[in-house]
C-alpha cells in the first residue's frame, strides 16, 4: 500500500477536496479545509486521516505535506482572482513539524510569494501539541512569524490547559466533533461546548465547531456564541472546479438562515 501511494503521489493521483468553513454570524464561507484524498484503483477513496497517518510510519510524509502545502496555497490564489478571498486551512501533524527542513521549506515558500500566508491557516491536532509543548511552542510561533494562521484541531480530545493555550499564539480552535454531534440531545456535550467557547473568547480566538449535524445544533452553536462551523450538515467536500457554486449556494441559504436566527436571538 505505501508503494502505492509513493506511486501515486508521484503520478499526481491525489487531489485535495474542499470543505466550506460558514460564518455563523454573517452566513458568508470565510474559510474551507483542505481535505486529501486518494482513489485507488479498485477500492474507495482513502480518506486524510487515514493517508496522513499510513504517511507518516514511512518516508512520506515530508513530500506529502509538501505538496498538500503547493495545492493549497494555488488554490487560495485561485479563489482570490475571481471572488472575495477566502482561507485555505490545511492539516498538519506535529510529527513532521519536528524535522526543521519542512519549517525552512514553508520559509522559503512564504519568502518567495508562493504561499500567501494571509490565506493559508495551519491546523495542528491537540493532542500533538499538548505531547511536546516545548516543541509546540516553538512550532507554532515560528508558523505566526510567517503570517500563518494556526488552530488548534480536535480540541477536546487532548485536555489541553487553559495555560497551555494561552502561552501558544494559536489564532483559533476547531472543537472536535465527538462533542458537537451531540449537543442537542445530550446536555453534557452542550456544556463542555460552550465551556470550551466560553474560553476561546476569553482569549480572544474565534471557534469552529466541526461536525454540525442538523439544522438544531447549527443553531444552539450560534446562540451558544460560536463563530463558524463545518460538516455534511452544511456541505460535503467537493471538488476545486465544484466549489465555486457550492460556496454561492451556501451562502445564500446560509444568509437567509442568519437573519432568521438573529431575529431570535434579539427577542
Amino acid at each position: 500500500l505505501l508503494t502505492e501511494l509513493r506511486r501515486g503521489l508521484a503520478n499526481q493521483e491525489l487531489e485535495l477536496r474542499y470543505q466550506p468553513i460558514v460564518d455563523l454570524r454573517t452566513g458568508r464561507v470565510a474559510k474551507v479545509e483542505a481535505l486529501l484524498r486518494w482513489q485507488r484503483a479498485g477500492s474507495g477513496p482513502q480518506r486524510s486521516v487515514e493517508l496522513l497517518e499510513m504517511a507518516e510510519k514511512s518516508g512520506l510524509i515530508e513530500p506529502l505535506t509538501r505538496w498538500i502545502l503547493g495545492e493549497s496555497a494555488r488554490a487560495a490564489e485561485r479563489i482570490g482572482r475571481d471572488r472575495e478571498p477566502i482561507v485555505v486551512s490545511t492539516n498538519l501533524s506535529m510529527r513532521n513539524l519536528r524535522n526543521d527542513d519542512l519549517l525552512t521549506f514553508i520559509g522559503l515558500l512564504a519568502g518567495t510569494g508562493e504561499l500567501p500566508c494571509n490565506l493559508i491557516e495551519v491546523e495542528l491536532p491537540e493532542g500533538e501539541l499538548t505531547a511536546d509543548s516545548a516543541r509546540a511552542e516553538y512550532v507554532v510561533g515560528a508558523l505566526r512569524a510567517l503570517g500563518l494562521g494556526v488552530v488548534v484541531d480536535d480540541f477536546g480530545t487532548g485536555y489541553m490547559s487553559i495555560e497551555e493555550m494561552s502561552a501558544l499564539a494559536v489564532t483559533g480552535i476547531k472543537i472536535d466533533r465527538g462533542y458537537t454531534t451531540a449537543i442537542a440531545s445530550v446536555p453534557a456535550e452542550a456544556e463542555a461546548v460552550g465551556w470550551a467557547i466560553g474560553v476561546a473568547h476569553d482569549l480572544g480566538v474565534p471557534v469552529t465547531a466541526d461536525g454540525v449535524a442538523d439544522a438544531d445544533s447549527l443553531s444552539m452553536l450560534a446562540e451558544m456564541g460560536c463563530d463558524l462551523a463545518q460538516r455534511l450538515h452544511l456541505s460535503e467536500p467537493v471538488t476545486f472546479e465544484a466549489l465555486p457554486s457550492r460556496v454561492d449556494a451556501l451562502e445564500a441559504a446560509m444568509l437567509g438562515w442568519v437573519g432568521t436566527t438573529s431575529a431570535v436571538l434579539v427577542d
